[in-house]
């Protein structure tokens, strides 16, 4: 990690209102730089949008990749999204295809850079929490701090950057080394992906409308999306995902988000979420709208249902994607939507609570549907998913929704912790008589009534 002093006069400066970053506005002491060999780097307070999330290597014979097997042009970290939300860079420029410092910003003329990955400031259509109109986006105000102006030529000299992984040796012969992303730590503590967690699927890829994504397709009989929560297609998914095929149908499970196959953990979770937070796909905190994605979600079930027949598909959405399914019955063919623990938008205040992320016009078009029935899932307890949403989804189907609601209060008969969340992947217990054993049952037996024909 490099090192910084932060109460520098003038080096950090804190945009008002909450939620913003302290943000690097001037270089640091150069006295200090000197005693200690620091690495004078720009702050990026990066948002690197949908990046690879690792390091491009240019210099694999450095000696901290002796024994990893990188050569030069592959990525480290990318797994772990190494690289993520906040991390450091300095001005360079490339001699014989190799990137060397300018040290225009007083990095040291010594300093060797060993990796690279493309990072941005936040903008007013990138940020998390756009600013209000009459406050700079980050990027403005770091310009208005460099430049002495919010200019679009002075922004534009600022709008593309690097996170940089490097190494420099002080004259009293100190080593630094820079990792250039707080995310680093991330690489450290991940849990490496099941070698056999999708082992039987076909991995394929699905295109609508210009966008691309990997799509796990395995089984036969009527089709059913089976669409993955955070941080991503975990081996528990996949498992689910492979019990509907055993129950006689075909899944299609599209990777929204993490690595395929990669194990739940929390440092995971934490590395998914801020992507998913800032990507333009998913509606995390706006009310009365339907997530962008679901559009290519509803162009999957097309084709799935063109290629495995029956009178319709299924679908099942988890966690961020527990509502999708829902806004995906705005078509005909989708006569067996699930939501398990659906808890999108988040659910901070009472309107977003009893939100259902659906547009009005999609909310109109699934109530109309006299032949939809729907299934919905949650803990009692789930601080994530609120009664409030059920009531709400009650209020616009009526008793064309079962509702199942899994008692995880203090002293519950099963031991259900009250945290519970995942209903049939990280909680799910394999017992008989076990209630997210019951529900797994009732899910397949849904997806039996709905989807196979008499």
């Amino acid at each position: 990690m490099s090192l910084q002093r932060p109460f520098t006069p003038g080096y950090l400066y804190k945009p008002p209102g909450l939620g913003r970053r302290v943000t690097t506005t001037a270089p640091p002491d150069p006295q200090m730089a000197a005693h200690v060999g620091y690495l004078a780097l720009n702050h990026l307070s990066a948002w690197a949008g949908s990046a690879m999330g690792g390091y491009t290597i240019h210099r694999a014979e450095h000696w901290i990749f002796d024994e990893t097997g990188l050569g030069y042009g592959d990525v480290l970290g990318a797994a772990a999204t190494t690289v993520g939300y906040e991390c450091d860079g300095c001005d360079f420029t490339y001699r014989d295809g190799l990137p060397y410092p300018t040290g225009v910003d007083r990095t040291p003329a010594g300093f060797e850079i060993l990796g690279t990955a493309p990072a941005a400031h936040f903008t007013r259509t990138t940020a998390t929490r756009p600013p209000a109109p009459h406050e700079p986006s980050e990027i403005e105000f770091i310009a208005s701090r460099l430049f002495g102006s919010r200019s679009d030529e002075d922004v534009e000299r600022i709008a593309h950057g690097h996170a940089v992984l490097g190494t420099y040796t002080s004259p009293s012969s100190g080593v630094v080394i820079t990792s250039g992303s707080t995310d680093w730590a991330h690489h450290l503590v991940s849990r490496p992906m099941s070698e056999d967690a999708l082992a039987g699927f076909e991995e394929t890829q699905f295109t609508h409308d210009g966008v691309t994504k990997t799509v796990y397709r395995g089984g036969s009989g009527p089709g059913v999306v089976v669409i993955h929560e955070l941080p991503g297609l975990t081996p528990n998914v996949a498992a689910f995902a492979r019990t509907v095929i055993d129950a006689g149908f075909t899944v299609a499970a599209p990777v929204l988000a993490g690595v395929p196959g990669q194990a739940m953990s929390i440092p995971y979770v934490m590395t998914v979420m801020p992507k998913v937070c800032v990507s333009k796909e998913f509606t995390t905190w706006a009310t009365n709208q339907t997530s962008p994605v679901i559009d290519w979600l509803r162009a999957l079930a097309r084709d799935l249902h063109e290629s495995a027949g029956g009178p319709g598909v299924g679908a099942i959405g988890m966690c961020f994607s527990g509502g999708f399914a829902l806004a995906m019955a705005v078509d005909d063919i989708m006569l067996a939507p699930v939501c398990s623990q659906p808890s999108l938008p988040f659910a901070v205040g009472k309107k977003r609570s009893r939100d259902l992320g659906l547009s009005p016009k999609d909310a109109t078009r699934i109530r109309e549907r006299s032949d939809l029935c729907v299934l919905a899932m949650r803990f009692t307890g789930d601080p994530l998913v609120p009664g409030a949403r059920f009531e709400a989804l009650r209020d616009l189907l009526g008793d064309r929704v079962i509702v199942i609601e899994i008692d995880s209060s203090k002293g519950n008969p099963h031991g259900i912790p009250r945290a519970a969340h995942s209903v049939v992947t990280e909680h799910f217990v394999d017992e008989p008589g076990h209630p997210t054993k019951d529900a797994l049952e009732r899910v397949l037996a849904f997806f039996r009534e709905r989807l196979v024909s008499s």
